[in-house]
């Protein structure tokens, strides 16, 4: 049984989301409570991306990632 309920395209989207959130918080682009809401929040999608499971798809019974199909 897999525990993964993202598929790569949304891992790579969630990765590169905290990312950018990350970087506009660090940078100074985004200051006071936007940029420190981004840099609390960006871990988020940060952490689902990088463990390729979200807690919500879970709890919603929602999935990107394919289950593949027993051959034969």
């Amino acid at each position: 049984m897999s525990f993964t309920n993202l598929a790569a395209w949304d891992r790579v989207l969630r990765i590169a989301l905290g990312g950018l959130m990350l970087a506009a918080g660090w940078s100074g682009l985004v200051t006071g409570v936007w940029g420190v809401a981004l840099e609390m929040f960006a871990w988020v999608p940060l952490a689902t991306g990088i463990v390729g499971w979200c807690p919500v798809y879970a709890m919603l019974g929602f999935s990107t990632h394919r289950r593949s199909s027993p051959p034969g």
